[in-house]
């Protein structure tokens, strides 16, 4: 029986199948990383105090380093703050969040050591692979969302 409704409705059916391995596609290889990006919007509910404070824990920033990143931390809230109240759409949002990104980095490299950049590159990444891993579960129906993104 199932044999005959593939013969008869064998368009139909490539049209379904095409269609089910799209939204498949989709669901593993792009909304994850999208949904990264827009999950670290959670920062933007941390004050730059509140991140600047973590990042003095975690990398054991000096004082005059403190100073000096607490200008940069709070630019990037406020461009990213101002990038996810946009309307723009995902790919210049991603795009727009990697600028912010790479520019913040490049600030912090002038005036973390190099151990502290390291240091600030892996957690980012760890954290960056946990957001992955929750978006993941979300997705297979699992888990809850929100908690600490980055610093």
């Amino acid at each position: 029986m199932c044999i005959s409704f593939i013969r008869i409705n064998s368009k139909i059916t490539i049209r379904v199948l095409a269609f089910s391995f799209y939204i498949l596609f989709a669901t593993v290889f792009f909304i994850p990383p999208l949904m990264a990006q827009i999950d670290n919007a959670s920062n933007m509910n941390k004050s730059p105090e509140e991140i600047v404070s973590q990042m003095r824990e975690r990398l054991h920033l000096t004082e005059e380093q403190t100073t000096k990143i607490r200008p940069i931390i709070e630019e990037s809230s406020t461009k990213r703050r101002d990038i996810f109240n946009s309307n723009a759409d995902g790919k210049a949002m991603k795009s727009a969040l990697q600028q912010v990104q790479w520019t913040t980095d490049i600030k912090l490299g002038q005036i973390l050591t190099k151990e502290q950049m390291e240091k600030y590159h892996n957690l980012s990444e760890e954290q960056r692979d946990k957001t992955q891993s929750k978006d993941m579960n979300r997705w297979r129906g699992g888990g809850r969302g929100g908690g600490m993104r980055g610093f």
